[in-house]
């Protein structure tokens, strides 16, 4: 293995660091929410005495932000509303992980809870049967900030990993890490749909999907929260930035992205590509969505939306398995004349409930 990568902790830390087994009569739910970012993720853990069956069986509780949201003073208590939940594949047995809202009061969701927002409006439309998918890409970093295997000469820079086996000395150790992060949301209950190695150094993929309603963006939420955990245990930083790399000159065209899927039964029926073709047109005149695809009104795509390396451009294109497309009709659905829609927009780091209330509320409500 290189000396880029730290020892290898599956099998050892992974799951119980001392072999400890817990107590028979309690089950320990790690609450997990989305910080003032909107897309890093904090936890604590809560013992109880009883096993939940669902969500709503979890206490509220509480924790302390120090960070300002807006309109409410810094440093208050904020109130945990558990809306989620699944299997813990750290502490397994009966153990759970709890997705929470940040609320200000029993009646007031905190201003950075776009949850709220999104899952009112999926339940106003659930009769369109919306079904969300999204790929996920991420690198995994060195010490130095850049990508684990990333060499100082940004010309020697290796463009085509997508898919790859082998090809650096890392990609033993890389792989490893992904297939533990796979298997964690495997066993946490997560709809996955697959992995694979991205176009560049130390970047890789999962996708999640199809979800039907706000459980593709809770899913998400709790599969980043997993990844960081798993970077924990590999001792790495997992990055989801729009561009990781400290500087243009290291990577001019590397990115990470957050690809949406997007479609409604009457897509997915025969005769559907009439609907999607209809739906691509509405987001062809509506550049508007560009300000929710990114946490800063559009900023970050500005850079990232280069039109190379698989990459679509800022200016809207769209075409069947053309991925420099903005919006993307996959083959399989061209041929078969009914599906689903690709948004290639969005950044890994977007905040996936505000991508889908705006996909929503643009291609169902407009």
């Amino acid at each position: 293995m290189s000396d880029k990568c730290p020892p290898s902790p599956y099998g050892a830390y992974g799951t119980n660091a001392f072999d400890i087994p817990y107590p028979d009569d309690k089950v320990l739910v790690e609450y997990v929410f989305l910080n003032h970012t909107r897309h890093r993720v904090h936890s604590k853990t809560r013992v109880l005495d009883y096993e939940p069956q669902k969500a709503e069986d979890c206490p509220l509780w509480d924790v302390y932000m120090f960070k300002t949201f807006e309109g409410v003073e810094p440093r208050k208590e904020m109130i945990l509303k558990p809306v989620a939940m699944y299997r813990d594949p750290f502490r397994r047995g009966l153990n759970k992980i709890a997705l929470c809202e940040l609320w200000e009061t029993m009646e007031k969701p905190a201003g950075v809870n776009t949850r709220r927002s999104c899952a009112e409006l999926l339940k106003k439309v659930e009769e369109e049967g919306v079904w969300f998918g999204m790929e996920q890409e991420y690198f995994i970093m060195g010490d130095n900030g850049l990508p684990l295997n990333w060499d100082k000469d940004p010309k020697a820079i290796n463009l085509n990993f997508h898919t790859g086996v082998g090809l650096c000395k890392t990609a033993g150790y890389e792989r490893e890490l992904a297939e533990f992060h796979f298997q964690a949301c495997l066993y946490a209950g997560l709809k996955m749909y697959g992995i694979n190695r991205e176009d560049s150094p130390s970047q890789w993929e999962y996708q999640i999907g199809p979800c039907e309603g706000i459980d593709l963006a809770d899913q998400i939420v709790i599969s980043r929260y997993l990844l960081w955990r798993t970077g924990e245990f590999y001792g790495v930083e997992i990055s989801m930035d729009t561009k990781p790399a400290v500087s243009p000159e290291n990577a001019p065209n590397q990115s990470n992205g957050g690809h949406m899927n997007f479609s409604t039964t009457r897509m997915r029926k025969e005769g559907g590509i009439k609907y999607i073709n209809e739906a691509v047109e509405i987001l062809r005149n509506s550049p508007q969505v560009m300000s929710h695809y990114d946490l800063h009104g559009g900023k970050d795509n500005a850079k990232r939306l280069t039109n190379a390396y698989f990459v679509p451009g800022m200016d809207f294109t769209t075409g069947i398995g053309d991925k420099y497309s903005s919006v993307r009709i996959p083959t399989l659905v061209a041929l078969q004349g009914k599906g689903y829609l690709e948004d290639r927009r969005p950044c890994a780091n977007a905040d996936p409930y505000e991508v889908c209330e705006t996909l929503t509320r643009t291609l169902l409500c407009s």
